[in-house]
């Protein structure tokens, strides 16, 4: 008989909130093996309703075989403690579960600015971020993904975080190449920052959540169907939108580089978005290589995001500024 192996990325004790809201909900992150013998898998909250848990691969957030993403309103945790018990039960009928604590501080003040994510200074990533999809390793360059996939997503700091800069180090070490990942829905690879983040949104009914809309704005390097593409870019959390580009300057594979990217709120008017890419180790460059105002439906605050889609990147310590 088979016997489902739960995998829980992050382990079995989790802490949330302690260094700011990142997000409106906790995701625990895993899979379950072996995958094609898997009947159902479903999970428990404080010992309340079984839930089925969607599994992967799709399109969108579940990368591989098993892969599941427990997706809880922080609204539904309580203060401290809380037991996630997550349960599968292969085709031949052999059972297994997993209790998860997740440790939740709702009264957490929101991190202080400026403020700075030094990865050597972590035992595990969720000591210095959250992360809502994916999974990230710990390198002696920093924060890198272990698997190429759709947006998967790292966030810092608090939801209530307005106006601020942000400076990271970024290596791309490859963009996927799967052609699916040209079309449909994501239509294309990038990495960089988003902006005010503060929660997937309910599309469709579906789990895990699917919309990404609204944020305020990504501002990172992306590839559409071949180099030509190539480009830094501001895109709205709006609407999708292309806020800004330019093919003249681009992340290149392989080199370290640095990126800045600001916000500043504007009275009567959508935020104002900027971004400049340099050489790690050169100068920082004066002027700004992007500029351009956003369009009305944008969040008003959030947290920041390094974001890897269907990119294989590694992130460096990261500052985050109060814009002066």
């Amino acid at each position: 008989m088979v016997e489902p192996t739960i995998h829980v990325w992050y382990g079995r004790h989790q802490r949330f909130a302690a260094a700011g809201h990142a997000s409106r909900f906790v995701n625990i992150v895993g899979s379950v093996a072996p995958a094609r013998e898997i009947h159902a898998v479903a999970y428990q909250l404080n010992g309340g309703r079984l839930t089925p848990l969607p599994l992967g691969p799709t399109a969108f957030r579940l990368l591989g075989e098993g892969d599941f993403n427990v997706e809880l309103e922080s609204a539904d945790l309580a203060p401290g403690a809380n037991t996630l018990t997550l349960r599968a039960v292969s085709r031949q009928g052999g059972q297994s579960s997993v209790d998860v604590t997740i440790d939740y501080v709702p009264d957490a003040p929101v991190p202080p600015l400026p403020w700075t994510v030094r990865w050597a200074d972590a035992a595990s990533v969720p000591d210095l971020a959250q992360v809502i999809d994916g999974h990230w390793t710990l390198t002696d360059g920093g924060l890198r993904t272990v698997e190429i996939g759709y947006d998967r997503l790292a966030a810092v700091g608090d939801v209530g975080w307005r106006d601020v800069v942000v400076t990271v180090p970024i290596t791309i070490h490859r963009y996927t190449d799967l052609p699916a990942a040209y079309g449909w829905p994501s239509h294309g690879a990038g990495v960089g920052v988003l902006l005010r983040w503060q929660g997937h949104s309910d599309w469709h009914d579906l789990m895990p959540r699917r919309g990404y809309l609204p944020f305020g704005a990504i501002a990172w390097g992306a590839i559409g169907t071949g180099d030509a593409d190539r480009r830094m870019q501001l895109y709205s959390g709006a609407d999708g939108s292309t806020l800004a580009k330019r093919s003249d300057r681009v992340i290149p594979v392989g080199s370290p580089t640095m990126l800045k990217a600001a916000v500043q709120s504007q009275e009567g008017r959508p935020s104002l978005y900027r971004m400049k890419l340099w050489p790690a180790g050169a100068a920082e460059p004066s002027g700004w290589d992007l500029q351009a105002e956003n369009l009305d439906g944008e969040l008003d605050s959030g947290s920041v995001v390094l974001l890897a889609h269907h990119t294989d990147a590694t992130f460096g310590d990261v500052l985050i500024e109060p814009l002066a």
